[in-house]
């Protein structure tokens, strides 16, 4: 058990404005992609035990908060968050949600992601709102997205930092020391890198190294990190792959073995280890320092993508997997072979 989280641990994430309104259906109504008029839910909720919620951004007074625009448009995205708070207890009470800090950009006018948070007065701000909006919306936990950010510039890609700032591990630090303090609740801290630069005192990929990673060691910082094997985490900028991260355990973070979630992708077109592979990750030998650990377990990108009822399959096994229930051995065949096309 890491703290009040209860081991194994099926992880998903959604993306809240995702799918966006058709047909001039406004944003306080629930996609039908989520939920049918007939009130059939398509999101397996109750195959969830912890679910990261993005986006949540820097706003301009560098607070942690909910998005407030997409594509440059204001959009009020409460009526969905708060559907899905509802909804994912109702079909698991015992669901721990955790609000994602977001890696890039997602409109205009906000400051979005991390770059932004440095200076003391910054650093603190940012730090003390997080558990103001945790509070707002009866959250469980903060996880930090970390990873690079790809955008177009004058026709070319330009890769930026994103959330891969030097200030991460201090930050990290400090959100953990100011949700320690909350009487009335406990909180969760998280990260989901697709890499370990600047989390560790060394040159990784692009990046130099970081002092502050041995001033405030991230895996005494964070509850749980859901390290990204899929997508960005496979990039060959990125010299930490899946042997890296579960080899030397966590990749030179030091981490406990229940500190790991192993993250794969059920999107479509994303490299990303498949429901085997995963399985096996997880009942991996580890190493000899960390002999009679397991895994804390295994986390999904993601409920709502386009190739929605396929995500949610892929969720459902992996809870039974991890959770030792009974599967149907045609059915698990069936899930496993459609996994390439990821069921489109």
């Amino acid at each position: 058990m890491v703290s009040g989280l209860k081991l194994p641990i099926a992880a998903a994430h959604i993306l809240i404005y995702e799918p966006s309104p058709d047909d001039g259906v406004s944003w306080d109504k629930i996609p039908t992609k989520w939920q049918a008029p007939n009130g059939t839910l398509n999101l397996h909720f109750e195959s969830v035990d912890v679910l990261y919620i993005s986006p949540f951004i820097v706003d301009p007074n560098g607070h942690f908060v909910l998005e407030t625009l997409v594509d440059g448009k204001p959009v009020d995205l409460k009526p969905r968050l708060q559907w899905i708070i509802q909804t994912a207890r109702h079909k698991n009470p015992n669901v721990k949600l955790f609000a994602q800090q977001f890696y890039g950009d997602t409109g205009i006018n906000t400051l979005q992601h991390l770059p932004t948070v440095s200076g003391q007065s910054p650093f603190d701000a940012y730090a003390n709102s997080v558990p103001v909006t945790l509070r707002t919306f009866g959250l469980d936990g903060y996880d930090l997205d970390y990873e690079w950010h790809d955008k177009k510039i004058k026709g070319k890609w330009v890769r930026l930092d994103g959330n891969i700032i030097p200030e991460a591990p201090h930050l990290l630090a400090k959100i953990r020391e100011v949700l320690d303090k909350e009487t009335a609740h406990e909180y969760y801290v998280s990260i989901s890198p697709a890499t370990t630069a600047r989390l560790v005192n060394k040159s990784v990929a692009r990046w130099p190294s970081n002092s502050a990673a041995d001033t405030f060691p991230v895996a005494k910082s964070v509850h749980l990190v859901n390290i990204q094997s899929y997508a960005g985490g496979q990039d060959p900028d990125n010299a930490n792959g899946v042997e890296a991260w579960l080899g030397p355990l966590g990749g030179g973070l030091s981490l406990s073995a229940s500190q790991v979630l192993f993250g794969i992708c059920s999107e479509n077109n994303s490299q990303s280890p498949n429901i085997s592979q995963a399985e096996a990750a997880y009942n991996k030998p580890l190493p000899t320092s960390a002999a009679g650990q397991t895994l804390a377990g295994i986390h999904n990108w993601r409920l709502n993508s386009e190739n929605l009822p396929y995500e949610n399959e892929v969720q459902s096994l992996l809870f039974n997997i991890l959770h030792r229930k009974p599967i149907d051995p045609t059915s698990r065949k069936r899930t496993e072979e459609r996994w390439e096309s990821r069921g489109m």
